[in-house]
């Protein structure tokens, strides 16, 4: 392959996608590019995957399913919604002792409203979404990483998938929703997926390995990783010593 590869890798972090939503934001404001056609390859895990989702996915022709900006308008106006609970779901969950802490339902829907019926086959660059097979029903026996790759899906139907349904896979994170039951677009294979973050919160390095995958040399390769930030407030032990299930610090927030 001749010429610069270019990666994009987007961490997880939960409500937190609105720092590299920003970023991307106003990377295409000032290119009046979309940003699918300034990377060669885009990765995310988690919240992470939901923005490669939207950036890459397409429904026909050359056009991102949405603009950085429509996804920054996703965390600004609809955030509230993922992490909401119900007093019924507060009650039958037992505060999250019992169960998920949240309900996957208005996940869903906002998957659904945002990326629609746009396929992994069909994204405008090349994507890579990590997640955790539970059951062993996926690529591999026994369970472990799982990658939604478009390169796959491309090469044979099995291994092809509904965009909103490799982001809720992705961004399935253990205790806060329960875990992704999702089958491919023949319905032949049905894998339980969590959250691609349980071991790689930053796929830049599965990217990095991709890439290599598709025919791209060492030298060649440019990767742009954005995070979502980290908590600079240190924890004393007063308030730690009580933690709980319910009361500990959240995955999605870190």
């Amino acid at each position: 392959m001749a010429g610069t590869f270019k990666i994009l890798s987007l961490d997880g972090g939960g409500i937190r996608g609105i720092i590299p939503s920003r970023i991307l934001t106003s990377i295409e404001d000032k290119t009046k590019q979309p940003i699918a056609g300034m990377f060669d390859l885009i990765a995310g895990t988690s919240t992470g995957g939901i923005l490669a989702a939207g950036l890459a996915g397409s429904e026909g022709g050359n056009k991102p399913i949405r603009t950085a900006a429509e996804l920054l308008s996703l965390y600004v106006d609809r955030g509230s919604e993922i992490f909401s609970r119900s007093l019924w779901k507060r009650i039958t969950s037992i505060g999250g002792l019992r169960g998920a802490r949240y309900s996957a339902g208005p996940l869903e829907t906002i998957l659904r409203d945002t990326l629609g019926e746009a396929e992994l086959k069909d994204v405008l660059t090349n994507l890579l979404i990590p997640s955790y097979d539970i059951e062993g029903r996926g690529d591999y026996r026994g369970g472990g990483p799982y990658f939604f790759k478009s390169s796959k899906a491309k090469a044979d139907p099995d291994d092809n998938y509904l965009l909103r349904d490799a982001a809720r896979a992705t961004s399935a994170a253990p205790t806060y929703f329960e875990p992704a039951h999702i089958g491919n677009r023949s319905g032949a294979k049905w894998t339980a997926l969590i959250d691609g973050g349980v071991f790689a919160n930053n796929p830049a390095a599965c990217a990095y390995a991709e890439a290599r995958k598709l025919g791209a040399e060492p030298g060649e390769i440019v990767l742009v990783s954005l995070g979502t930030g980290g908590r600079q407030r240190a924890i004393e032990y007063r308030e730690a010593k009580d933690w709980a299930l319910s009361n500990g610090p959240s995955l999605c927030s870190r």
